[in-house]
């Protein structure tokens, strides 16, 4: 199959292609609302170029060349769009009589196909936090059908971490917000974003710092409480006879 691509496009076309076929079900089932039959994939073009480190164009033609050659078809959909592998057995190896259709037990090797999840333990791509990206996607779609602003989720990491804007757009889309001229689901999440992080930040401040308990006498042991002349501030204190053992 690569071997249809000029040797310049070569490296690209095998990350791209390695990319759709992780995508791609070894079992119908349904991927994130969307119901995928065996040897179909759902994929998103500037998502996937992003993954793996490819211009839109490069994937773009890299598709186009597969489509032509006959090996998979194409099917534009609201939410980006529907690959068909003509073939999927001979590309995947496993036909309809072998594949495993029962999860295996605990302590055996996984052999079927598990859900491709972009930059977790399952893959790793060389894109930071693609976990943190998918879900931000996920909750924003449930707003705002349209391609989701990943430009803004990695800027909001980078001022805020991953943590708050995460759970702010998750209870955004729990409540039922939707995009609107009146509430502009952007400038409302940055506000919400702001304002946690103030908080937070003056928490940490006015967070109290433990200190010694220290008397005219000592520190008290933190066994039986008398004091211990020779204990340093700061740290706990003991009689030699009240230590912990261990």
């Amino acid at each position: 199959m690569i071997q249809l691509f000029r040797p310049s496009m070569r490296s690209h076309a095998r990350s791209i292609c390695a990319e759709l076929l992780m995508r791609t079900r070894r079992v119908a089932g349904v991927m994130r609302g969307i119901q995928l039959e065996r040897g179909q994939a759902h994929y998103g073009e500037e998502r996937l170029s992003e993954v793996c480190g490819t211009t839109r164009q490069t994937t773009r033609t890299c598709i186009s060349t597969l489509k032509k050659a006959g090996i998979l078809t194409i099917k534009s959909t609201n939410h980006g769009s529907l690959l068909t592998w003509s073939d999927y057995n001979t590309l995947s190896g496993i036909t309809e009589e072998n594949q495993p259709t029962e999860q295996p037990a605990s302590n055996q090797p996984i052999t079927s196909h598990q859900p491709h999840k972009r930059g977790t333990e399952t893959e790793q791509t060389g894109t930071e936090s693609t976990k943190y990206l998918d879900l931000m996607a996920d909750s924003w779609q449930e707003m705002d059908p349209g391609k989701p602003p990943y430009a803004l989720f990695n800027s909001w990491k980078k001022s805020w971490g991953e943590e708050i804007p995460l759970e702010t757009v998750q209870v955004m889309a729990a409540k039922g917000m939707t995009a609107s001229k009146e509430q502009p689901l952007i400038g409302y999440a940055v506000t919400v974003c702001q304002n946690k992080a103030k908080e937070r930040a003056e928490e940490e401040a006015n967070r109290p710092v433990p200190i010694a308990r220290e008397t005219p006498k000592g520190i008290p042991c933190e066994k039986c409480g008398e004091p211990v002349i020779t204990a340093t501030p700061g740290f706990a204190a003991y009689h030699p006879q009240c230590e912990p053992s261990g």
